[in-house]
């Protein structure tokens, strides 16, 4: 999976290397969900740094005297507390949305991969040896493991 400020830091360079793979990825998608995420962690911090800030001058308004200066402090991080509790689970729900659509975009390929839609493009770097002649033809693992009794595939199919 691609970490999410490559992505981020890199949106021509993914858009491209995607197109050569073939495939169609939501960039614009990414982007509105990165920039959600990012500005509820911005709007949330800023909230808890006033919170933080403005508790400590209650108790010192209690402390002096002052309890309707208080109380208004008090209602004001009411609303604060309220905002926060409105952002944490939107900011849990963007950043599933954000990691699912990071799942779904595939590795950057090396610029020395040749660029193609199957492995027609593929370009053989290198042999060892001498593939082996068969003097029958193989048998593919399924109907190797059902001949042999160790594979148990029809009670796992429903």
């Amino acid at each position: 999976m691609l970490d999410a400020s490559f992505v981020r830091n890199n949106l021509e360079l993914v858009q491209r290397k995607m197109a050569e793979r073939g495939k169609s990825v939501p960039l614009h998608e990414f982007s509105e969900l990165d920039s959600r995420r990012r500005s509820l962690i911005k709007e949330g911090e800023d909230l808890k740094a006033a919170r933080n800030k403005v508790n400590p001058e209650i108790g010192q308004l209690m402390k002096a005297g002052k309890a309707d200066e208080a109380e208004g402090k008090r209602a004001e991080m009411k609303r604060i507390g309220d905002r926060i509790k409105e952002i944490d689970p939107e900011l849990s729900k963007t950043e599933v949305s954000l990691n699912h659509l990071l799942a779904t975009i595939p590795n950057i390929q090396d610029d020395s991969v040749p660029i193609g839609h199957d492995e027609s493009a593929n370009v053989e770097v290198r042999k060892w040896g001498t593939p082996r002649v068969l003097d029958f033809t193989p048998k593919d693992h399924v109907e190797l493991g059902g001949l042999l009794n160790i594979l148990d595939l029809d009670e796992r199919q429903n």
